[in-house]
């Protein structure tokens, strides 16, 4: 028809969010955090510039680095639920903000997290001397990343770990399975290929498959 001087067309459904994109992506929940809190109440056009200075703040405290990285930041969302997600410029920059979360993500609420996936693996005959007290459980996962982070060359930081076998099979042998998990992919990956030096005993790693539920 004449003096249309554009076509329609009908809305097609948004594409599938891509690997590489999730990957900037941190989310984070405001669940139970106090409704009237500063980055609860922000616009949408302000809560980028807040958490960019948050971060920012956070990681230029000596305590966290005394790293100058100004505005990491691209955008952030908010979703239908009240809860945000942050987009990162970089990859990088989001895996060192997700390493750390535990810490910057408390400066926007106290009940504020970041459920996030973990990537475990396993090491195999590893000393029991490591660690037995469930209250240095700290104690010991910073020993494991302080003896390997050189090793590694990466920011080599362990979310959890816990043995993968009884305490009385552990006491037969000196050794056991170890599991630890990582915030970081490439972590996990580093791990695997390095194997873990525990104790001054290098212990195989592999990738942790849980065993498949079957019916007695």
């Amino acid at each position: 028809m004449r003096g249309l001087t554009n076509t329609f067309c009908p809305l097609t459904s948004k594409p599938a969010t891509s690997a590489e994109t999730q990957e900037k992506d941190i989310f984070i929940s405001l669940k139970n955090t106090d409704k009237t809190s500063t980055f609860v109440l922000a616009l949408p056009t302000t809560l980028t510039d807040k958490l960019n200075e948050l971060l920012t703040a956070y990681y230029k405290n000596p305590s966290n680095g005394s790293l100058d990285i100004a505005a990491p930041i691209h955008s952030t969302s908010w979703l239908a639920n009240g809860n945000i997600i942050l987009t990162f410029k970089t990859r990088d920059g989001a895996q060192q903000a997700r390493v750390h979360s535990d810490g910057w993500v408390k400066f926007i609420d106290p009940s504020a997290t970041t459920p996030q996936c973990t990537f475990t693996v396993v090491a195999h005959n590893v000393p029991t001397a490591i660690w037995n007290d469930p209250a240095t459980l700290r104690e010991a996962m910073t020993e494991i990343e302080m003896s390997n982070t050189e090793v590694a060359l990466i920011n080599f930081t362990i979310a959890n770990m816990t043995w993968l076998n009884g305490q009385d099979a552990r006491n037969k042998t000196g050794r056991g399975p170890l599991i630890h998990s990582f915030k970081s992919k490439n972590a996990a990956n580093m791990d695997i290929d390095s194997n873990l030096a525990i104790c001054r005993v290098t212990s195989s790693v592999s990738i942790y498959i849980p065993r498949l539920l079957q019916c007695f």
